[in-house]
């Protein structure tokens, strides 16, 4: 699938550059935290990420393998359907150990990708503290291209007992009371009777064949064709049950010919499956590309101040060579944003719906033509409730018995950030960008019971904990130091990034690249206009 960004997304990241080209700015790698006191900055903030890869983790031939894979992995190596309990009774029935169903061939091709419009506004209280909101309106989007062929030996189609037409109910009535018969039969013949051993026999291998088969129709909403191999093998190992019973307890009524699926599955078929609520899924969209809406995504507010700043100029009134500033800031990012649906398999959400609270510290360091910006952040991320398929991550399409309320209390993280710039005029830089972020394990508690005793939170917990790191190249411009020594009328800011995943770990970590930009404007509300330097 390709990388590139949809048209959509070119427009409403790019769009803004046409203003910020129109500006005569100074060089800034990095967007200043603080705003002058009195004056009230406004902001937007594009970006857009896009990825069809992701750090993850994943069986391969047996063991655990680590590192970038397809973001359609899954929906080609591990089974669509529940089939592993259904190959387990028809062994039982069939009396073949060694039996393996066929469901056929899957391919995807999967992408994502997420465009972020955030609106900001800071009011600079005092020259070292800020005050500020951020309010994101996020778009999600899914792309999915799955193909679905029949193999030569696929040997499963749509289960019998989903078209309720009632043979199944009635195949399985008359196979449960012959059963129920020839012990009947047993008890009276032995012990003591000519026939007794074969009697017992017989007894134990139609009632392992009969609870096999019945298992097998309640296991999963796919069952044997009638045209396979193994469903002809099914009706001659019956039809052999009939003649054997026959022969020994004429008086048993037998079933007949067992109902089985008319034709392997093909992908319309797959799809119906996944929607219909008599086969257990109840899905939305499935195996289709999900495009969301505009919506809310976290608000933040925030509390940035300075803690130390140089002069820039010295008693001479010549620029020091050496300039510095120190500060940190306080976040709260609130629950306004919608987490992925559930019902919707591979759905993105605009946000984590749930309370974070942030504190960083940052740096911005400059020597004549070179200069640094770093910031560090750390974040702890409060519980919250919500609905989830409990099942493993490699499970896309878990049953909708496995919905259930649980309490979610994601993983604290830690962000560090390093740009190193070069200052190439007063007006224009340029510089590389290095991100660090990891996320612990998030921690899942069921507040409704799990259906299974094998379902259990620990598996929602699986492959959330990640780190991952990025590279990129930046371009910066900025009036606000020209405005603080009178040059400049208006203060602007405007930045331009380009970064990508270089390597990661964990889970559902994104393998992609990411754009941003952004343009700021000051509003003086009181204090006065900077006077120019002499």
């Amino acid at each position: 699938m390709s990388r590139l960004p949809s048209s959509t997304g070119l427009i409403v990241l790019f769009l803004p550059l046409v203003w910020v080209w129109a500006h005569p700015v100074h060089g800034q790698m990095t967007a200043d935290v603080l705003s002058p006191a009195g004056r009230l900055r406004v902001g937007v903030f594009p970006s857009f990420q896009m990825w069809d890869h992701r750090f993850g983790v994943h069986e391969e031939d047996g063991r655990r393998v680590a590192g970038s894979e397809p973001l359609s992995f899954d929906l080609e190596h591990e089974p669509l359907l529940p089939i592993h309990d259904l190959e387990q009774s028809l062994r039982t029935a069939l009396a073949d150990a060694s039996f393996i169903l066929e469901l056929g061939s899957a391919s995807a091709l999967v992408s994502r990708e997420r465009t972020r419009v955030s609106f900001g506004v800071a009011l600079g209280v005092f020259d070292w503290l800020t005050v500020g909101a951020d309010i994101p309106l996020v778009k999600a989007r899914t792309e999915v291209a799955f193909d679905f062929r029949t193999l030569p030996g696929a040997n499963l189609g749509v289960n019998p007992l989903l078209l309720g037409d009632g043979r199944v109910t009635t195949f399985l009535e008359t196979l449960g009371a012959s059963r129920v018969a020839l012990q009947a039969h047993v008890s009276q013949q032995c012990p003591g009777g000519t026939e007794c051993s074969e009697l017992t026999d017989l007894l134990d291998r139609y009632a392992t064949f009969a609870g096999g088969l019945a298992t097998a129709y309640a296991d999963s909403p796919v069952f044997l064709t009638g045209v396979s191999a193994a469903g002809i093998a099914l009706e001659q190992r019956l039809a052999s049950f009939r003649t054997e019973v026959y022969q020994r307890a004429p008086g048993i009524a037998m079933p007949g010919a067992a109902p089985l699926a008319n034709a392997p599955l093909d992908q319309p078929s797959l799809e119906q499956l996944l929607v219909n609520p008599a086969a257990g899924f109840l899905l939305v969209n499935p195996l289709n590309t999900t495009a969301g809406l505009w919506r809310l995504g976290d608000v933040a507010v925030s509390a940035s101040f300075r803690l130390l700043k140089s002069t820039t100029r010295d008693s001479t009134g010549t620029p020091a060579p050496f300039q510095y500033q120190v500060g940190g800031r306080a976040l709260v990012r609130l629950p306004t944003g919608l987490v992925d649906n559930p019902d919707v398999p591979l759905d993105l959400g605009t946000g984590d719906g749930q309370m974070d609270l942030e504190v960083s510290g940052f740096m911005d360091l400059r020597w004549k033509h070179t200069g640094l910006w770093g910031e560090a952040r750390y974040g702890v991320q409060r519980p919250t409730e919500l609905v989830r398929r409990v099942a493993p991550p490699e499970v896309i399409m878990a049953p909708f018995s496995t919905r259930r309320l649980v309490r979610w209390t994601p993983g604290d993280y830690m962000e560090i950030e390093l740009a190193p710039r070069w200052h190439m005029t007063d007006e224009y830089a340029v510089g590389a960008l290095y991100r660090h972020a990891s996320q612990g394990q998030d921690s899942y508690r069921l507040v409704t019971p799990a259906a299974s005793p094998l379902a259990s939170a620990a598996d929602l917990e699986r492959e959330t904990k990640g780190t991952v790191h990025e590279l990129g190249l930046g371009l910066a411009f900025s009036t606000l130091a020209t405005w603080q020594q009178g040059r400049t009328r208006l203060p602007f800011e405007a930045h331009m990034a380009v970064r990508g995943a270089v390597s990661g770990g964990g889970g559902e970590v994104p393998d992609g690249i990411r754009m941003e930009i952004s343009g700021r404007v000051f509003w003086r509300l009181w204090g006065s206009q900077p006077k120019p330097t002499p």
